[in-house]
């Protein structure tokens, strides 16, 4: 039986391999040893994408995001890059331990975080990147289907458009009820439920604008729309999905982003999905599964030609499918297929146990 390892239980570590294999492995929650025994050179937010583990329970332990400073050997999955440093000094440091003996493998959700990976270590020796190259993998996240049928598609009047965000305002919530409400004014008929607290924003990282009249100014629109808007501040997981089998369309057109397991989520219910075209986006979702809104780069500059962009796109787009209405059942079936092919979680568990097992 292998002995594995695993600091944290959020919803990512279950997805990604607490609640994905069981099969000859036993999983034991380990503690990080107090923050003073980590380099000097880490700042809080490093910290906290590190760890100080050196317990002999278990045979190494499997990270999301974080590296180990302490004696266990350990595998890390990561969503953007690894170590997940800026500072440089405190990136250099990282990369020993990455490259010593201890970090058996560095698992990336997509290309995209894989090759970001490679496109940061030029303060690292040649030597160095390709010790760090060949414990490198990319493995996407596992995904069940969810049972929903989809002669929905056979009637779309009202369109049923979804948002599910935890941070609406760095997802791209305010181009799209600006999008809706043109079209909605124009005479289409369009029902949005939006599943996330609007009155929360990522001050820290607030990427997309928002201020606090913008807060105020979503609060009053949604009271203003009630006929064909719904907003539904917080909902268990298990009512979102039940919830995704019955929309025809998902909308999640991200300034920034770390994967998006919603975009899976909603196209494992046979959802096409209007994205943006960053990070695993590209990758996640094709164009015949649905449809990607190509940005600039963001800088506060072109932040209001972003919005305009997403605003814009998301009118042509459901024009389009009113016109065209097979097109989403077409694309709700390739993606479906897609998730069956690409996430499965058999073929995720099967991997991991082959990880698993090379790393002992």
């Amino acid at each position: 039986m292998r002995k594995v390892g695993f600091e944290r239980d959020t919803y990512a570590e279950k997805r990604q391999f607490l609640g994905t294999i069981a099969e000859h492995v036993d999983f034991i929650r380990v503690a990080s040893r107090p923050n003073g025994k980590f380099p000097a050179l880490l700042n809080g937010d490093e910290r906290y994408q590190s760890s100080f583990v050196d317990d002999d329970r278990v045979d190494f332990v499997h990270y999301f995001n974080q590296i180990n400073y302490g004696k266990t050997p350990y595998i890390t999955t990561y969503e953007t890059c690894v170590p997940r440093y800026w500072n440089k000094s405190a990136f250099i440091r990282g990369c020993r331990e990455i490259v010593s003996d201890k970090c058996l493998k560095i698992i990336a959700m997509c290309n995209n975080a894989h090759l970001g990976n490679d496109g940061r270590m030029n303060v690292i020796s040649d030597a160095d990147k390709d010790i760090i190259r060949s414990k490198s993998m990319v493995l996407h996240p596992p995904q069940e289907i969810v049972k929903s049928d989809l002669s929905r598609f056979n009637n779309i009047d009202p369109l049923q458009v979804v948002f599910v965000g935890g941070d609406f305002y760095i997802k791209g919530g305010c181009p799209c009820l600006l999008a809706l409400k043109l079209l909605v004014d124009a005479g289409y008929k369009i029902n949005m439920t939006i599943i996330g607290d609007v009155r929360n924003v990522n001050w820290n990282y607030n990427i997309g604008g928002a201020t606090e009249g913008t807060v105020k100014a979503v609060l009053q629109f949604i009271d203003e729309n009630r006929r064909w808007v719904n907003w539904i501040p917080s909902l268990p997981n298990e009512k979102v999905l039940e919830l995704l089998a019955h929309c025809h369309l998902g909308l999640l057109p991200s300034f920034a982003e770390t994967y998006g397991y919603v975009v899976l989520e909603m196209q494992a219910a046979g959802v096409p999905v209007i994205t943006t075209d960053i990070r695993a986006f590209p990758e996640i979702n094709p164009d015949d599964c649905g449809w990607k809104i190509r940005l600039p780069k963001i800088s506060k500059d072109k932040l209001h030609l972003s919005h305009a962009i997403i605003k814009n796109s998301i009118v042509l787009i459901v024009k389009e499918i009113f016109e065209h209405a097979e097109v989403l059942a077409e694309k709700s079936k390739a993606s479906q297929a897609r998730i069956r092919r690409d996430h499965s979680p058999e073929r995720h568990a099967e991997v991991l146990q082959k990880i698993y097992t090379e790393a002992l």
